[in-house]
C-alpha cells in the first residue's frame, strides 16, 4: 500500500506517520509531503518506507507527482489555519479549496473515474467545526453556517468529499477535529494554538499572556486520540462507512469540553500530585486578563461543546481524563528546561573536569566559578577559553555568595564536610543567596548525616537540593563520563538533567535525599578494599616471580578477578614497575586522603545502622598507617610500595 500524508512533516502528520508504521504492516511507501521542514522524528528519519518532500500543493502539477496507484491511501491535513486564513483570504482559499479541488481530480484520474471500486483511492481529510459558525453544541448533523474563511472553505470540502463519494470517483472520509491539545514546540497560527500554550509554556517555565478568555469553554482533544481515530476512521470496511455514515461521509471525532482556567488548574494539580515534573512553584506565570477582542470572536465561532454519536457507532477512540492527557504530553515530549547560567564551586581533582564539560557540553551562557585558591579558577577559565569560542562564558568570582547570586543550578565539589560548611553556612555562604528558582548539587562524597543537615539548610532556605555524588575519577570528570548517583525528588533530579548530562554518561535517581550519598558509600566500600587488594595482589605476583605486570593485568582482565580498581591501580604500579620508580606513586590523581576519609564515612554509617564491616575496617587500618606514615597525598595504589 502507497500512502500520502500531506501535512505531514507538521506535529500531527508525524504522529499519524508514526501510528502507521506502528500498525499497518501493508504499507510499503509514505510520502510525507510539508510546506516546510522543520525538526523531524528520528523513528520517521530513519525508516525506509518514508519518503519526506517539502513542496507547496497549489503549485499546478503537483498532485500528478503524488497521487499515481490506484487504491492507494491519502490523508489530506495540510490547510491554512483559523487565524492565519482570516489574515490572508487568497492564500487560503488557494490552499485550502483551489489546491484540494486539484487533488480531489487526481484522486478521480488515478481511480478510474468509479468503475472498479478496488482502484479507487481511499482519501481521508481533516476538517473542522469551524463550518458550523457559533453553536452552544454541535451535533453531527448540525447546520453549517460558518463564520470564518476557514471554515467555510472547510466547508466546500466537506461537501466535495462527499459529492466525489457518492458518483463513486473516490471512496473519502472526513474527521473534524476538535482543538489538539497538547501540541509541542512553538505555537501555531491557529486561533487555539492558547489551548496547548496554557500548558506547554507553563511547563518551560515561561509566562504566557492568553489571547482568548479563560473561561470560554472549547472541544479539546488529546493528539494521541486524534491520530488514532483519523487512522480507524481511515481504515473503516467500506460496507460499514456506507451503513453508519451514509451519503455524509463527514463524522466528528470524540472530544470534550474545556476552559484556559480549568486547562491550568489540571496542569497545577498533576505537578502538584506527580510530584514532577517540576513543582508548581517552577511554573510560568499566565495571565488570563488580556484576551484579544477578535481572537475571542473567531474561537466563540468553532466547536464549544460536541457530540460525536457517528463515531461512537464506528467506535472510534475517546480521549482519556484531562490530567492523563497532560501526563502523556509530559511523557512524550516534555524535557526540562536547561538553565542558562551554572554556578560551581571546587576547583580540585574533580571540579576542573566538570567545569570544563559544563562549559563546552552543557549549552549553557555562563558558568560561574569559585575556589579558595582563585588562581586555579583563574587557569580553568583560561583553558576553557581556549579551546572554542563558542563555548560558555567561565566566570571567576571570589565569593561563593555571587556563584549563589549568579546562578539558577550550583554544584559543590569539596573535599570535606568542614569545606562545604565554610561555604554554604559561613558569612556570605550560598545559603544567605538561595531563592525558590535555585537547585544545589552537592557532588561531594559525605556523611549521610551532613547529607541531612545540607539538604534541610537548602530547603529552609528557599532552594531545592539533590545529594549527586560522582565516581569515575578525575578521568571520567576529564571526559564527561562520570557515574552520578542522585537523591531527591524527581522534580528537582530532572530540572536538574541538563547540568547532570554535561557531566557524566551514568546518571541515576536512587530514591529520596541520602540515597545518593548512600550509593557512593556503597561504591567507596568497594574502591577502597579493592585498592588495598589490588595493591596486595600485584605485590604478592612479584614476590611469586610474576614480574610483568601488563600481561598479568590482561589475564585478570578476563578473569573473575578482574575489577575497574584492579585495572586503575594496576596501570599504575606497572609504571613503577617499568620505570623502577616507587615514587610514582607518591602522588596522583586520586589522593589517599579522600579515599580515607570516605572510608571513615563508610565505617560510622555502617555502625549507625548494625552493620559489621570487617574487610573495609581491615582496609581502613592499611591506609591509616599509611597517612601516618605521611602518605596522605599518595596515590591509592601506595600500598603496594608498604
Amino acid at each position: 500500500v502507497k500512502v500520502v500524508v500531506t501535512g505531514g512533516l507538521g506535529f500531527l502528520g508525524q504522529e499519524l506517520a508514526k501510528l502507521i508504521l506502528q500498525e499497518w504492516a501493508e504499507v510499503t511507501e509514505l510520502v510525507l509531503v510539508d510546506a516546510v521542514r522543520g525538526v523531524v522524528s528520528t523513528e520517521l528519519e530513519t525508516d525506509p518506507r518514508v519518503t519526506m518532500l517539502v513542496q507547496d500543493i497549489t503549485v499546478p502539477g503537483i498532485w500528478a507527482t503524488l497521487i499515481d496507484t490506484p487504491g492507494m491511501s491519502v490523508f489530506h491535513l495540510a490547510a491554512i489555519m483559523s487565524g492565519h486564513g482570516e489574515r490572508d483570504f487568497e492564500l487560503c482559499m488557494a490552499v485550502n479549496h483551489h489546491a484540494f479541488h486539484g487533488l480531489l481530480e487526481q484522486c478521480r484520474a488515478v481511480g478510474g473515474s468509479g468503475d472498479d471500486p478496488a482502484t479507487r483511492v481511499h482519501l481521508t481529510i481533516a476538517s473542522t467545526g469551524a463550518v458550523f459558525g457559533p453553536l452552544a453544541t454541535v451535533t453531527d448533523t448540525s447546520k453549517e453556517n460558518p463564520e470564518t474563511t476557514y471554515g467555510t472553505t472547510k466547508a466546500m470540502a466537506e461537501l466535495l468529499i462527499n459529492d466525489y463519494s457518492r458518483k463513486g470517483f473516490i471512496d473519502g472520509r472526513g474527521a473534524r477535529l476538535p482543538t489538539v491539545i497538547v501540541r509541542p514546540g512553538k505555537p501555531n497560527g491557529a486561533s487555539t494554538s492558547c489551548y496547548s500554550g496554557v500548558i506547554r509554556e507553563p511547563l518551560d517555565g515561561v509566562d504566557v499572556v492568553l489571547p482568548v478568555s479563560g473561561d470560554l469553554k472549547h472541544a479539546v482533544t488529546h493528539y494521541r486520540t486524534i491520530v488514532a481515530g483519523i487512522l480507524q476512521l481511515h481504515r473503516t470496511d467500506a460496507r460499514k462507512i456506507e451503513a453508519v455514515l451514509g451519503q455524509d461521509r463527514v463524522l466528528n471525532l470524540p472530544s470534550f469540553s474545556v476552559t484556559l482556567k480549568e486547562l491550568h488548574d489540571a496542569l497545577v494539580m498533576v505537578v502538584t500530585e506527580d510530584a514532577g515534573p517540576l513543582p508548581a512553584s517552577q511554573l510560568g506565570v499566565v495571565d488570563f486578563g488580556h484576551p484579544d477582542p477578535t481572537l475571542d470572536k473567531i474561537v466563540s465561532s468553532m466547536m464549544n461543546a460536541i457530540t460525536s454519536d457517528r463515531a461512537a457507532l464506528l467506535g472510534l477512540p475517546t480521549s482519556p481524563p484531562l490530567p492523563d492527557c497532560i501526563r502523556e504530553y509530559i511523557s512524550d515530549f516534555w524535557t526540562p528546561p536547561a538553565p542558562k547560567v551554572v554556578g560551581f564551586i571546587g576547583c580540585g581533582f574533580m571540579g576542573s573536569g566538570m567545569i570544563k564539560n559544563l562549559a563546552t557540553k552543557g549549552g549553557f551562557t555562563e558558568v560561574v566559578i569559585c575556589n579558595r585558591t582563585r588562581s586555579k579558577a583563574d587557569a580553568i577559565a583560561a583553558a576553557v577559553a581556549a579551546i572554542d569560542a563558542t563555548t560558555a562564558n567561565v566566570r571567576v568570582v571570589d565569593t561563593v555568595a555571587e556563584v549563589g547570586a549568579a546562578s539558577e543550578i550550583v554544584c559543590i565539589c569539596l573535599g570535606s564536610e568542614d569545606q562545604t560548611d565554610a561555604a554554604v553556612f559561613g558569612p556570605g555562604g550560598l545559603c544567605s543567596t538561595l531563592g525558590k528558582s535555585h537547585i544545589v548539587l552537592d557532588h561531594s562524597t559525605v556523611s549521610p548525616k551532613y547529607t541531612a543537615k545540607l539538604c534541610a539548610a537548602v530547603t529552609a532556605a528557599g532552594g531545592r537540593f539533590l545529594d549527586a555524588p560522582i565516581s569515575g575519577g578525575p578521568e571520567g570528570a576529564a571526559a564527561g563520563t562520570l557515574a552520578i548517583m542522585c537523591g531527591g525528588d524527581p522534580a528537582t533530579f530532572n530540572a536538574a538533567g541538563p547540568v547532570l548530562h554535561a557531566m557524566g554518561a551514568t546518571i541515576k535517581l536512587m530514591g529520596g535525599p541520602g540515597t545518593g550519598t548512600a550509593t557512593k558509600l556503597v561504591n567507596q566500600l568497594l574502591v577502597g578494599a579493592h585498592a588495598a587488594a589490588s595493591a596486595e595482589a600485584l605485590r604478592l605476583a612479584k614476590q611469586l616471580g610474576v614480574t610483568d605486570v601488563d600481561l598479568l593485568l590482561s589475564v585478570l582482565d578476563k578473569s573473575w578477578g578482574q575489577s575497574r580498581v584492579l585495572a586503575r591501580c594496576g596501570t599504575f604500579i606497572s609504571e613503577v614497575e617499568r620505570e623502577q620508580k616507587p615514587e610514582l606513586l607518591h602522588s596522583g590523581g586520586a589522593p589517599m586522603r579522600h579515599l580515607l576519609k570516605d572510608l571513615k564515612f563508610v565505617k560510622a554509617a555502617a555502625s549507625d545502622v548494625g552493620v559489621r564491616t570487617p574487610i573495609v575496617n581491615m582496609a581502613c587500618k592499611e591506609y591509616e598507617d599509611a597517612a601516618a606514615a605521611g602518605h596522605n597525598d599518595s596515590d591509592i595504589s601506595i600500598l603496594y610500595n608498604l
